[in-house]
């Protein structure tokens, strides 16, 4: 008989992580289980809103649609509370620091976006949408025109004319 050792390794590699968002993608896809939760999450509604108990799997759930995402290539962002640490200073007021934060994810946005069509400079924190503007307008006219069937060039010169 051959005896098992159950120190933390083995544990982990028999029951997974505690959370999701420590679980590889690899993993995390092979055990988990699509029910009704998971297409309400999947649905096509403009907003959702995930509310459970700790523990419950909210975070699978979500996780597992950002991976969905990722493999379709829908632009999709997995935010951590890390990524949203803004300077709270005591003077600003309720609405100054809702700002900073919608400030912060339109950054991250904007980023992912510039990243997902190559456009974004390695290395560059700056937000500066006029300077990449005009690249990121014709990028994304290209892969209309692209994905409509039409000749990009022959588009762009009766455009010009």
């Amino acid at each position: 008989m051959t005896a098992f050792n159950f120190d933390d390794y083995t544990i982990r590699e028999i029951f997974g992580t505690d959370t999701a968002e420590d679980e590889t993608p690899e993993r995390l896809k092979a055990y988990f289980f699509k029910n009704r939760a998971y297409d309400n999450i999947r649905a096509n509604l403009p907003i959702r809103i995930l509310v459970g108990h700790k523990g419950i799997g909210k975070s699978a759930l979500l996780r597992m649609s950002f991976l969905e995402d990722r493999d379709l290539d829908i632009l999709s962002l997995w935010l951590q509370p890390s990524d949203l640490i803004i300077d709270s200073r005591a003077s600003q007021s309720f609405v100054e620091k809702i700002e900073s934060y919608k400030q912060l994810i339109n950054r991250r946005i904007y980023y992912s976006s510039l990243d997902r069509l190559k456009l974004a400079e390695s290395g560059d924190d700056k937000f500066n949408f006029h300077s990449t503007a005009k690249h990121l307008v014709g990028a994304l006219y290209a892969k209309l025109v692209a994905a409509s069937g039409a000749d990009v060039d022959a588009e762009t010169q009766r455009m010009r004319s």
